[in-house]
């Protein structure tokens, strides 16, 4: 599996098998398992996995075995990501680093509930002036919204203005 990003690449889809390997479905299934809860996979008989879903399960915990071989698996593909992982966090430059403000970091919490509205969203920001909370979409669009109403607010105007659903803001 290749670790390696390119200057144009943030994210690099792996196969489940990759996944699975990588000893990360086991420890995504330990987390899971505790709300009884797993990610599921069919394998066929040439181990190709056919299909992955989500599942509702009895299961909590692995086998001492299973156990024993998920921890190996994981250790190995830490050791192999372990030179990678400051470089891809990494700033290339002073100029790049961005520093936020408290408000922008609270901002940047609700970042997943915008996410969940629109997908495209990338990042959410304030901008110099601190009058608007500025969104950031995948496609290179940014939206700029009076900073006055609160995340929430701004989260109904959201879902207004793509679904044309939800209360309109009162700033």
């Amino acid at each position: 599996m290749d670790y390696e990003f390119t200057e144009d690449n943030a994210v690099k889809p792996i196969t489940w098998q990759e996944f699975r390997e990588a000893g990360l479905l086991w420890w995504a299934n330990r987390i899971l398992h505790v709300f009884g809860f797993a990610i599921v996979f069919t394998m066929e008989k040439d181990g190709t996995i056919s299909k992955v879903y989500p599942a509702r399960c009895r299961f909590r915990g692995f086998s001492e075995e299973s156990e024993s071989r998920g921890f190996k698996r994981l250790t190995a593909t830490m050791e192999r990501l372990l030179p990678n992982l400051a470089k891809d966090v990494a700033w290339k430059s002073e100029e790049e680093k961005v520093d936020f403000t408290p408000e922008q970091e609270i901002m940047m919490g609700y970042l997943g509930q915008f996410r969940a509205i629109d997908p495209r969203i990338k990042m959410l920001g304030v901008d110099s002036k601190d009058e608007h909370l500025v969104i950031f979409y995948e496609d290179g669009k940014v939206e700029n919204l009076e900073v006055g109403i609160t995340p929430h607010q701004a989260i109904e105007l959201l879902k207004k203005e793509i679904f044309n659903e939800g209360e309109t803001p009162n700033p």
